[in-house]
């Protein structure tokens, strides 16, 4: 079982539903335009082994934001940003329901393909059918 400690910065306001209530953060929401092309295709790498895990252009906002933070229940924080695809990530759990920080997503933890450390978790919808990653953002090196 793998465990990855953060610390919450103590401007960090968390509701009842664990979820982050307040700045968004640094990372800049996929919908910006300003990034330049050049950019939108190199590699996002895993942190521990600079294996290549997606790229710019799979972020995605979901329930309205590129990018997250919550805590699970035992009080660790993670900040995550959503991607279309993680091809470098590969599932490493069942899925599960319990505390998902997403209605209607069932989430699976994801691990670097190359070196197997925690990256985020794979969330499926109740279906199956739609997917997403929820990668945390201090295990990926950005371009």
């Amino acid at each position: 079982m793998l465990f990855v400690s953060l610390r919450a910065s103590p401007d960090k306001k968390f509701g009842k539903d664990n979820e982050f209530h307040g700045d968004s953060g640094s990372m800049e929401d996929e919908s910006a335009s300003d990034a330049s092309d050049s950019l939108d295709h190199k590699p996002i790498r895993c942190a521990f082994c600079q294996y290549s895990v997606t790229d710019i252009s799979q972020r995605i906002t979901v329930n309205g934001s590129y990018n997250h933070a919550f805590a699970n229940p035992h009080g660790l924080v993670f900040e995550i940003g959503c991607f279309r695809e993680c091809t470098g990530a590969m599932p490493a759990s069942a899925p599960s329901i319990e505390f998902s920080w997403f209605s209607g997503y069932s989430w699976q933890v994801a691990v670097c393909r190359n070196c197997n450390r925690h990256l985020g978790w794979r969330f499926l919808s109740g279906s199956g059918v739609s997917s997403f990653y929820g990668m945390i953002i201090d295990n990926l090196l950005f371009p």
